[in-house]
This record gives structure tokens, C-alpha cells and sequence, in this order.
């Protein structure tokens, strides 16, 4: 019996059959002559698997991310805590541990519970996106979702949503735009969410994603110094927030 496989490659030239010359050079300009340019295009496509093609996709995609990244002057962090005083930043690191604090205390409270977790698997990064950075789906980090995360969960949405912030920022094409993902909808508590259930030390691909959104960040801020709209106030300090975490919680500060 013939396979899908073999009746699909018959079809293909059979729909698309054409009895007639090479295309002229230039676009056509009747429909036999349309149809004839897609006869010979669909003759040259060579096979190839679906898959095969998504993957090239996705890495050509983020071999042009990185290129872009590459061409924007990142800030170094002295610059930013130069600009911070201790007093703010030490009360900020400290507020940053008690809630840490409480929330394993929460979970060593409920461990004796049957856990049933609802979250996505870590490598499920369509409903990572839908529960924590699309604006019309997410929802809100209560305590009772954040409890049900573990290591591995928390590293994996990290990752997933320092590339969300990286592909948005760089599609807006402007330099401020991270904090304004941040401050809309409830990226923000997410991403503030997930540095409160992270355990150090971390693994190297979690701490390449600090760094990667601490750059982006620094960039933000930056660019911010010069923008003083008072709608941008906000983001700002969400910005200053996040720097301090990375930088000096995580100890992601340049050396």
C-alpha cells in the first residue's frame, strides 16, 4: 500500500503541474505566467523535515536576538549602585531576604499536605507564558501557586521568561522597554516571584539568565536617567529593584 508520504509527493507536482516554458525574469504579469513561476519554485524546494526546519528556524532567530544584543552598550553595574545609596539598597536586600524567610517557612508549613501542583513541566514554555508573562492570560503569584514550584520548576520559567523579555524588548525596539513589560500586567511579580523561591547556589545556565536580564535591565535604567516622564517613574523603580536583587543578592555585579 502506498504511504501518506509518497501519495502527498505525488500530488505536489500533479497540483501544481504547468505545461509551459521557464518563468521570464521578473514578476509575472498574467496568471499563466503566475503559475508558471510556481511551478518552477515548487520544483526547486527541496524536501525537508518539518521539524528540521523549525529547529534551523529557531536558531537562525536566536543568532539574530544575539546579534542585536551585541550592538547595544550595556551599562556597568558600578554606574547604577554608584547611584544608590547604601542605606536604600541594604534596606531593599533585607526586605528581599525576610520575604524569603517567610515564604520557606510557608512551605515547610504545608509540606505535610498532599501537593497536587497545577503548574506547567518545566519544559512546557507555551504555558509558562500563558500562567506568567501574556497579559491577557496571566495570573496573578499567590502564594498557593508559587508553594507548588520547586527547583527545577523555577529555574526552567527563569529561563523561559528572561528570553520572553529578551525577544519583547528587542521587538519594541526601545531600550526602556523591559521596564515597561515589567510593569505592566504581573511580569513583574512573577520575575520577582521566582528570585524569592530560588535556593543558591544556582546551576550556570540560571545564572547566565541573571546576567542576561541584568543587562537588559541595566540597559533600561540607563535609558531611563534620560526620560523623565512621570509614567516612567514606576517602571524606574521596578527596574532598581531587580538591579539590586541580581546584582548584589545573586552576586551578579561585574567584578
Amino acid at each position: 500500500m502506498e504511504s501518506d508520504d509518497s501519495r502527498d509527493d505525488h500530488l505536489m507536482p500533479r497540483a501544481l503541474y504547468f505545461d509551459g516554458q521557464s518563468p521570464s525574469e521578473g514578476p509575472p504579469q498574467s496568471a499563466e505566467e503566475y503559475l508558471r513561476q510556481v511551478h518552477w519554485e515548487a520544483q526547486s524546494i527541496a524536501n525537508v523535515v518539518v521539524a528540521e526546519s523549525r529547529e534551523r528556524r529557531q536558531r537562525e532567530s536566536q543568532a539574530d536576538v544575539s546579534s542585536q544584543l551585541a550592538r547595544i552598550e550595556i551599562p556597568h553595574t558600578a554606574e547604577f549602585f554608584a547611584k544608590t545609596s547604601e542605606e536604600q539598597l541594604n534596606g531593599l536586600l533585607d526586605e528581599f531576604e525576610q520575604v524569603r524567610h517567610r515564604f520557606k517557612a510557608s512551605v515547610r508549613n504545608f509540606e505535610h499536605e498532599h501537593r497536587h501542583s497545577n503548574l506547567p513541566k518545566p519544559e512546557n514554555e507555551p504555558k509558562w507564558r500563558r500562567l506568567c508573562f501574556e497579559k491577557q492570560t496571566s495570573q496573578r503569584p499567590t502564594l498557593t501557586i508559587v508553594r507548588q514550584m520547586d527547583q527545577k520548576s523555577a529555574c526552567a520559567a527563569l529561563s523561559h521568561f528572561e528570553k520572553w523579555l529578551r525577544e519583547e524588548t528587542l521587538r519594541a525596539q526601545e531600550q526602556f522597554a523591559c521596564a515597561s513589560l515589567l510593569s505592566d500586567s504581573y511580569r513583574g511579580e512573577w520575575l520577582f516571584a521566582l528570585l524569592v523561591t530560588l535556593e543558591k547556589p544556582l546551576d550556570a545556565d540560571s545564572y547566565a539568565s541573571m546576567r542576561s536580564l541584568l543587562r537588559m535591565l541595566l540597559v533600561a535604567w540607563k535609558a531611563s536617567e534620560s526620560n523623565a516622564a512621570e509614567e516612567d517613574v514606576s517602571a524606574s523603580a521596578v527596574l532598581s529593584v531587580f538591579i539590586s536583587i541580581l546584582g548584589k543578592y545573586f552576586g551578579q555585579v561585574e567584578s
